[in-house]
C-alpha cells in the first residue's frame, strides 16, 4: 500500500509555498525593481498565530478525499527564520484504492524569506526529518509584479536518496478573493515544481498561489491549487490528480 503523507514540503507548504530537491541547489536572482514598482517584502507571521485549513484532494478516479490542516507559529528567532508546528486535529486518514492518504504531525524550518530548510514528521508512528538544501520552493524577496523565478534543491529525508526538485515560477497580479476566513487582497503567483522519486515516477505540480498582502509586505498563503501530472513510471495505485488548500480561519 502506498502512502500520501500529504503535508511535507515535496507536496505542499502553506505559510512558505513550499515543495521540496538539484545537485547543491540554486536560485536566480530577482530582477532589480524599477523605481515606479511597488517592493513586496517578507514579513514573519506573528509568534502564536493559527491558520485552519481546508485540504480537498482529488485522485485519478475521482475519487474526493477532505482533510483538515492546522498550523500554529511556535517560535520567531532573531535571525528572522520560523518554526510552526502543523498537524490534522482529529488525526484522520483515510485508504482509497490502496493509497493511504493522511496528514501529519509535522514541525517545520523556515528561513527569513519563508522558504522551507527542514521539517520533521510523524504519520503512522514513523517519524523522518527532512532537510532541503539550500531550502524549498518559493520566490525570494523582495519582488515586483512580473518579476520571475528559478531554483533547484535537494531533498534528504532520512536515510533515503536525496531527491531533486526544480521550479520555476512568476508573480502575476494582486487581485482581491473570497474564502470562508474572509476577504484578502492577496498576490497571485503560478510556478511549476518537478522531480523524480525513488520508484522512477516523474511528477510535475502546476502551481497557484494567492498570498495575502498588506503596503509593503507579503505573507500568508490564504489558497493555493495544485495540478499534478505523471510519467515515467506509472504510480501502481491511487495518486492526486489536483490538492486545494483554503483558509477557513485565521487567529
Amino acid at each position: 500500500m502506498r502512502s500520501w503523507n500529504l503535508l511535507g514540503v515535496a507536496t505542499i507548504s502553506i505559510l512558505a509555498a513550499g515543495c521540496g530537491g538539484g545537485g547543491g541547489g540554486s536560485s536566480s536572482a530577482a530582477p532589480t525593481p524599477t523605481p515606479s514598482a511597488t517592493t513586496y517584502n517578507y514579513v514573519a507571521p506573528t509568534l502564536n498565530s493559527q491558520l485552519t485549513f481546508a485540504r480537498t484532494i482529488v485522485d485519478n478516479a475521482n475519487n474526493t478525499i477532505n482533510q483538515t490542516v492546522v498550523e500554529k507559529v511556535t517560535a520567531i528567532n532573531a535571525d528572522g527564520s520560523v518554526v510552526t508546528q502543523s498537524e490534522d486535529p482529529n488525526h484522520n486518514s483515510i485508504t482509497v484504492d490502496g493509497t493511504l492518504y493522511s496528514v501529519p504531525t509535522a514541525t517545520t524550518n523556515s528561513n527569513g524569506s519563508g522558504q522551507v530548510t527542514s521539517e520533521t514528521r510523524t504519520s503512522e508512528g514513523t517519524t523522518v526529518t527532512c532537510t532541503y538544501t539550500p531550502h524549498a520552493a518559493g520566490p525570494g524577496y523582495p519582488f515586483v509584479i512580473g518579476d520571475t523565478w528559478s531554483s533547484s534543491w535537494n531533498e534528504t529525508c532520512g536515510t533515503r536518496m536525496p531527491i531533486t526538485y526544480t521550479q520555476t515560477g512568476s508573480i502575476v497580479n494582486t487581485e482581491s478573493i473570497t474564502v470562508p476566513a474572509g476577504t484578502y487582497n492577496v498576490i497571485k503567483l503560478q510556478s511549476t515544481v518537478s522531480w523524480t522519486d525513488g520508484n522512477g515516477t516523474t511528477h510535475t505540480d502546476s502551481r497557484t498561489t494567492w498570498k495575502e498582502i498588506a503596503p509593503g509586505h507579503s505573507h500568508t498563503t490564504i489558497k493555493e491549487q495544485d495540478s499534478y501530472s505523471y510519467s515515467g513510471t506509472t504510480p501502481t495505485n491511487g495518486y492526486p490528480v489536483t490538492i486545494t488548500l483554503v483558509l477557513q480561519n485565521q487567529s
